[in-house]
């Protein structure tokens, strides 16, 4: 079961049937938690109940001799021969026993012996039938994703430290409350991989899980403590492959410890980060960073072999060696080639003071940048003039090479002065005129205007992808930021492919691709799409050198569009705000300008009491008419001069919310619930939400209480696809429209009528006429949702004079 809290019932009603119970599963799932929800509830029953922990019991200690007592044992798992045989003895006359048995860390024969003897016959079979059998299993990503979010208090989660606790946490409860804790004291290091403060000292905070692991991982050696440390940095790997890491017999000893685990149901094993921080007080650092240079100078051989290291494994072996530390002089060239290649990332992303860290390192081991990537590090560290001089004398021929330093330069001398305008050519056969015309609108911010037929011919005939790429981008920002279907990209009733599926993925052109994966992605918000086309857009990224900074930011755009799309117009803002600060560094003047308006127009729109400064430019731009209409601002957007007028060429958002509002204008109720329908179609859930309510207020106010009912229930089903999409919404605070309050008079004749009251005896009540009480019975049942008087009952608020 999900909740624990339903599994604690259970047990507790199967005890005082008289079965026992049996909870299994991993470490961190949240036994003990429930162990204790089952003693809270046998006492309120008044059932007797003795707790003892299995891995603390002594001798001398007499709880599991009590026979007339409910033996409530955690950690059977580490349970002494002694207390195995009282508990035997317990169940045989007749004694219930509910325990809890960490799976994953005992030989097979060692549990099944255990289970065996307290429970008479192995409770997991078919032959124990009074025992209660559960197994926990970790928690799936979404649903602990709804869990981290039911419990992270006043300060909401951003997407980023979310993926970071869901990733370490591996689906375990108790480890993910830690961890939350430990995100909350900033002992959580989410970039560029999920990681824990390795410094944390054991009492930094309370942590009952942390403790607890620490306590039943107190046998392990140190020799063993410290290769699992350092071997939990690296990516999974089969036993074999550790094995040629590590030695063979320290794998064996740590799997059979429940210390490396599986990764994803393959064979593949690795020693989670909770796991490593729980053992590190076991042992010295120099053992950690001994291990540590013996398994990177394992990982260097992959690299010799001609198999590149994963992005994760790459750091690893440049955080734990040096080239002067190896021996061999492959070996050595191999870390140098590491070194500059984790640079280079970093200069894509990094910022000011990473990438000074990281040349400072470089320099230490005597190494270059390449051109293109010390230019970045220039323009990061501020020498941008500095930085186009390092790109102008780039010479190489290489087509690749050559479009990477072109856009490369347009970028920086737009940051340096304010870009020319475009040249005039008309003919696009000329590739390098039409390249440079391309980089020139990109490092404008004006619109295209007579331009877009020529910039959408270069989309069309350049034989550059890359090029072709950033031009159909180009056109396709600037239609959606006039609210027209963009001519490149699907929307709601043009399935094209994305222009970004044909993007290069050559490493050197890392700031060409960046640029279109982030365009792509800014379409795909602007119209509506972008959480909807989540995986296509992380399987572009996954083809990129980049990957884990590309996901880090789209999670961030992802997070911040379905947030605004359901209203939530102040956590969209903090979730754009931090995509901002994580886009790759080179992007052009355009794209930049097109990132700052929407986060201007989220900022205006999260709190619409504060007129902000810029409000006639803000309301004259699609972005900040359309939050609006997502905000439920509806009023406001009105009374804006352009509001949301549709045009040849608007986007279907734009006319379906235009139908919305002169619908509701018009009081058309059967209109409203047909595009609340379309809409839904295209999950477009709170604007369908939106027209439901308003077709459900208007069939009220006449008293059609059969089709508001009909609203209620479409209302109740986009309110449930609205929990599922917006994981951090509970049930109580889920985008709903919220019936309207009874008159006074509609009260007091509601509730005489739920008392079995005639019409005619109610009239006499109220001194008023039989129609008037019927009118009155008919708007309550209306806005109640209730078909009956029986239904008026049970859904009237309660009576304070009752």
């Amino acid at each position: 079961m999900e909740d624990l809290r339903d599994l604690a019932l259970s047990i507790v009603d199967g005890v005082r049937a008289g079965s026992s119970a049996l909870v299994t599963g991993p470490s961190g799932t949240g036994k003990s938690s429930l162990l204790r929800t089952v003693q809270d509830r046998l006492d309120a029953a008044g059932v007797a109940a003795r707790a003892l922990r299995a891995d603390a019991w002594a001798p001398d200690h007499d709880e599991a001799d009590d026979a007339t007592a409910v033996l409530l044992v955690d950690d059977l798992e580490s349970a002494p021969e002694d207390l195995l045989s009282r508990l035997s003895a317990h169940t045989e006359h007749g004694g219930r026993v509910v325990a809890m048995f960490e799976t994953g860390r005992h030989p097979r024969a060692y549990s099944t012996r255990a289970l065996r003897t307290v429970y008479g016959s192995h409770p997991l079979g078919h032959d124990a039938a009074t025992v209660h059998r559960t197994h926990l299993t970790p928690l799936d990503d979404e649903t602990m994703a709804r869990f981290l979010h039911a419990h992270a208090g006043e300060e909401p989660l951003d997407s980023h430290t979310l993926r970071a606790i869901t990733t370490l946490a591996l689906g375990r409860r108790a480890w993910a409350m830690d961890l939350l804790s430990l995100a909350r004291a900033e002992q959580i290091q989410a970039d560029p991989f999920p990681s824990i403060n390795p410094l944390l000292a054991p009492g930094d905070a309370p942590l009952p899980a942390l403790q607890s692991l620490r306590a039943s991982l107190a046998t392990v050696s140190p020799e063993c403590a410290a290769a699992a440390v350092a071997l939990s940095g690296i990516e999974p790997l089969d036993e074999l492959g550790l094995g040629a890491l590590v030695d063979p017999a320290i794998v064996e000893t740590l799997t059979v410890a429940g210390v490396l685990v599986p990764t994803g149901g393959s064979q593949q094993l690795e020693v989670p980060a909770f796991v490593a921080i729980a053992l590190r007080q076991r042992s010295s650092f120099d053992q950690v960073e001994r291990c540590r240079r013996e398994i990177a100078t394992g990982l260097l051989g992959q690299e010799l072999v001609g198999v590149p290291l994963s992005e994760r494994d790459t750091l690893y072996c440049v955080r734990a060696l040096a080239p002067d530390d190896l021996l061999d002089a492959d070996l050595s060239e191999a870390l140098r080639r590491l070194v500059a290649r984790a640079v280079t990332r970093l200069t894509t992303f990094g910022e000011a003071a990473q990438v000074r860290a990281a040349v400072l390192r470089l320099a230490s081991h005597r190494l270059e940048l390449p051109p293109l990537a010390r230019a970045r590090a220039l323009a990061a560290l501020g020498n941008t003039n500095e930085a186009v001089r390092v790109v102008d004398a780039i010479t190489d021929d290489d087509p690749d090479v050559r479009l990477a330093t072109r856009f490369a330069r347009s970028v920086l001398l737009a940051e340096t002065a304010e870009a020319p305008m475009p040249g005039g050519t008309d003919d696009v056969r000329d590739q390098d005129a039409a390249t440079e015309l391309v980089l020139q609108w990109w490092s404008r911010t004006e619109p295209l205007g007579d331009a877009t037929p020529l910039v959408r011919a270069v989309a069309a005939q350049h034989p550059d992808p890359g090029v072709a790429a950033l031009a159909a981008l180009l056109v396709d920002l600037d239609a959606v930021w006039a609210g027209l279907v963009p001519p490149h990209t699907s929307t709601l009733h043009a399935p094209n492919p994305l222009p970004a599926a044909t993007m290069p993925t050559s490493p050197v052109l890392s700031d060409v691709t960046g640029t279109i994966l982030v365009a792509q992605a800014l379409v795909l918000l602007l119209i509506g799409e972008a959480s909807a086309r989540r995986e296509p857009l992380l399987e572009l990224a996954a083809r990129l050198p980049d990957r884990d900074h590309h996901e880090r930011w789209l999670r961030h755009v992802v997070a911040s569009s379905t947030a605004a799309t359901f209203g939530e117009m102040g956590r969209g803002l903090r979730e754009w705000q931090l995509f901002a600060g994580s886009v790759p560094r080179l992007v052009p003047a355009r794209l930049r300008h097109y990132v700052e308006q929407v986060g201007a127009a989220l900022d205006a729109v999260s709190d619409p009491t504060r007129e902000p400064d810029d409000l006639e430019r803000l309301s004259s731009e699609y972005p900040y008419r359309i939050l609006l209409y997502f905000a439920g601002l509806h009023g406001p957007l009105q009374a804006l001069r352009t509001g949301l007028e549709p045009k040849a060429g608007a986007l279907p958002l734009i006319r379906l919310a235009r139908a919305h509002l002169d619908a509701t204008h018009e009081r058309n109720p059967a209109q409203l619930t047909r595009i609340a329908g379309i809409f839904r179609e295209y999950d477009m859930w709170l604007p369908s939400a939106y027209a439901f309510g308003d077709a459900r207020r208007i069939y009220v106010g006449r008293r059609a209480v059969g089709k508001a009912q009909a609203c209620d229930a479409e209302l109740a089903a986009v309110r449930d696809k609205i929990r599922r999409n917006a994981p951090w919404l509970s049930a109580d605070s889920a985008v709903s429209d919220v019936p309207e309050t009874l008159t006074p008079r509609e009260l007091e004749a509601a509730r005489l009528a739920a008392r079995g009251l005639r019409n005619r005896d109610i009239a006499e009540v109220l001194e008023c006429g039989v129609r008037t009480v019927e009118s009155h019975l008919a708007q309550a049942r209306a806005k109640l949702g209730a078909d009956s008087r029986e239904d008026l009952a049970r859904l009237l608020p309660p009576d304070e004079g009752d």
